[in-house]
């Protein structure tokens, strides 16, 4: 056996243990097992030398132990682990919103509460992987730092999103040779990172007091307990599209959450 690390164009260093007589095909694989990249769209580099031949072993395609592989792949797929859920619960919003600002220009066919609705069931099993990665002692809640922390990640992950949507709408905007009047599309992008960042440092500066509107918004504050979030509770704040509650901005909290109601009977 012998270790193989595989660097992405991130910069994120993965070692592989693998056989020398295995190919540079079978490694591809367990790439794309480990890291969700397709094998079809890997493309290797040994230093600068693309691995070319599929086919080939890695001894004789001159990977040694401790060999250093660059990935170069612009398509990534959903590993199916855990920790990678959040992640690509970001990537399903981000892909709805392009699709929804394009439906509002698309034919009387489009039909956006069919999208949501489809959108919502590809997003529900992302988001158990997201409560199982933070649930660290499987006890099927999140409570004290277990939901803190997920609190924390959502918020920041919220930050980034809230400058995706101003760049989606911009972009639509100039398709349409809309007018922005006020500002140049570069100052609206930068007023909207400014804003964000503003509401993320508000969030840290008050998480304990902010996370207790979160706790009693979605009803789960318990007076002889700590504060908990459960799987439901997990689904109801980030799955609820057809309302928007999606984007989860408060501006009357300036915490990155805004308050859910409890379901409709």
């Amino acid at each position: 056996m012998i270790q193989v690390v595989v660097k992405t164009l991130k910069g994120e260093p993965e070692s592989f243990d693998v056989d020398a007589q295995s190919s540079v095909g079978d490694l591809q694989q367990e790439i794309h097992m480990r890291l969700g990249y397709p094998a079809e769209h890997q493309m290797l580099l040994l230093g600068r030398r693309p691995l070319t031949d599929h086919a080939a072993t890695l001894e004789s395609a001159g990977i040694k132990d401790c060999s250093c592989v660059t990935l170069l792949s612009t398509v990534r797929v959903f590993s199916g682990h855990p920790a990678d859920a959040l992640d690509e619960y970001d990537r399903l919003m981000r892909q709805f919103v392009q699709d929804m600002i394009c439906m509002q220009h698309a034919d009387e066919r489009s039909d956006p509460t069919s999208h949501a609705k489809a959108t919502e069931k590809n997003i529900e099993p992302v988001v158990a992987k997201v409560f199982e990665h933070y649930d660290k002692n499987c006890d099927g809640k999140l409570d004290g730092q277990e939901a803190m922390q997920f609190l924390l990640d959502f918020a920041t992950q919220q930050t980034s999103f809230m400058v995706f949507m101003c760049k989606c709408m911009l972009q639509e905007q100039a398709k349409g040779n809309d007018q922005l009047g006020y500002t140049k599309p570069e100052e609206s992008i930068a007023m909207s990172e400014a804003a964000a960042n503003t509401q993320l440092e508000k969030y840290e500066a008050n998480k304990h007091e902010l996370n207790m509107d979160v706790f009693k918004a979605i009803a789960r504050t318990d007076d002889h307990g700590p504060e908990m979030l459960s799987l439901e509770d997990l689904l109801r704040i980030m799955m609820d599209l057809e309302s928007s509650d999606y984007c989860l901005c408060s501006q009357s909290h300036g915490s990155g959450f805004r308050e859910h109601q409890s379901p409709k009977q």
